[in-house]
């Protein structure tokens, strides 16, 4: 009986070690991501700190929130909230509460946020989120402030009623292949004009067309449903890989459209209705190429999902594509063009990466001799450096 006691004492013990332990890590994780928060008000520290957050998923987001309500430039952790991607899903409901409190550009990239991880929100969530539409969209929320001041209230909306749709139809690979089909029957025609792809242009090229609004933001959460289940069918990775293979990778498009009401009929007759609005052109190209990349085993295929994330327009997602080139099987001569144009982005850090890479390899050094020898004659004195030492390779 004292064997029995003792043996079960011994359980408790260790069971009250590893709860204190667990405590104790969950603790410091959150001290850590608190931190890694505050970072992303600092510039060189930004892209690090995102990387973090977005690594630890629900923990990530649910700090990145507290950073927001806590601080006083709201603009740059809105903007932190929509790079999260689809690990917002498990602050669906403090989205949907905020997003009536906020001005533009805030709301906007808070309304991303909410799309992102609308792809996996609950019966009720998506109930709330519907129903709380219908009073932005009574109040104008989901329009331009003005005729001078177009914004992405639109976009977003269109990506969050596509995505939301996507939701209803379930997450694993049988729902996605449905919808894939669904989204093959009705690429390219246009329902005001009864419109159709256009002549002698491939089928997968349609999504590019005029009247394809809305299904570019199908095709990304789609994509970003693939990303996230294991058993994708072949036939969605080959429709994946074809529209990529037909849109060559770029830089990210953004275009002002002279309205609201495209993607989507305008829920009311307001007079945002009639106001300019951002539309961003390119996302499917990003959500394609990581399901691709994570999921083909097709070497090619693959090559060409990296090509277009070096392109991407999240500085956490472009880095992590320059890294993947470092990983990648020598030599990289398919992705010299690629590199090249990161020599000249916006984000120093895209660019400090981007010459690291191209020093380790003498030909793409050869190839990307006239944005090194800028670099060379810059201010910036360690890009400075770092570029001198990529050439002093390509000789």
């Amino acid at each position: 009986m004292r064997g029995i006691v003792a043996a079960a004492m011994r359980k408790m013990t260790l069971a009250l070690i590893c709860s204190v332990l667990a405590t104790a890590a969950v603790g410091q994780q959150d001290e850590k991501l608190a931190e890694a928060a505050h970072n992303l008000r600092t510039e060189r520290l930004r892209a690090s700190a995102m990387h973090d957050l977005i690594a630890a998923g629900k923990q990530g987001a649910t700090a990145t929130l507290a950073a927001f309500h806590a601080a006083k430039n709201k603009e740059l952790y809105a903007k932190a909230l929509a790079d999260l991607g689809t690990s917002t899903r498990h602050i669906l409901d403090e989205l949907t509460d905020e997003i009536a409190d906020n001005p533009e550009p805030i709301r906007s990239h808070l309304l991303r946020a909410l799309s992102n991880g609308s792809l996996f929100a609950t019966v009720t969530q998506r109930q709330t989120i519907r129903a709380a539409v219908k009073n932005w969209a009574a109040k104008g929320m989901l329009y331009s402030p003005s005729a001078d001041e177009p914004t992405f209230a639109w976009y977003e909306y269109v990506r969050l009623v596509r995505r939301m749709a996507l939701a209803d139809r379930g997450s694993d690979a049988v729902a996605i292949t449905q919808a894939m089909t669904h989204l093959r029957n009705e690429r390219g025609a246009v329902p005001i004009f009864g419109g159709q792809p256009v002549k002698d242009k491939h089928p997968h090229c349609a999504i590019e067309s005029f009247g394809a609004h809305g299904q570019r933001e199908q095709l990304e959460g789609i994509a970003e449903l693939a990303i996230g289940c294991p058993e994708v069918t072949a036939e969605v990775l080959d429709e994946l890989h074809a529209y990529l293979r037909l849109s060559p990778p770029r830089e990210p498009r953004m275009r002002t459209e002279h309205c609201a009401g495209i993607g989507e009929y305008a829920p009311n007759k307001l007079p945002g209705t009639k106001w300019p609005t951002k539309w961003l052109y390119d996302d499917w190209h990003f959500a394609c190429a990581r399901a691709v990349l994570l999921h083909s085993k097709d070497q090619e295929a693959r090559t060409l999902a990296l090509r277009h994330l070096l392109y991407a327009s999240n500085v956490a997602m472009r880095l992590r594509a320059i890294e993947d080139v470092r990983q990648w099987p020598k030599p990289w001569t398919a992705f010299a063009k690629d590199l090249q144009q990161c020599l000249t982005a916006d984000d120093r850090i895209i660019v400090r990466a981007a010459v690291l890479t191209i020093g380790q390899e003498p030909e793409l050094a050869a190839a990307s001799r006239t944005e090194l020898q800028r670099l060379v004659n810059g201010k910036d004195r360690e890009l400075a450096a770092m570029a001198k030492r990529a050439l002093a390779r390509s000789n």
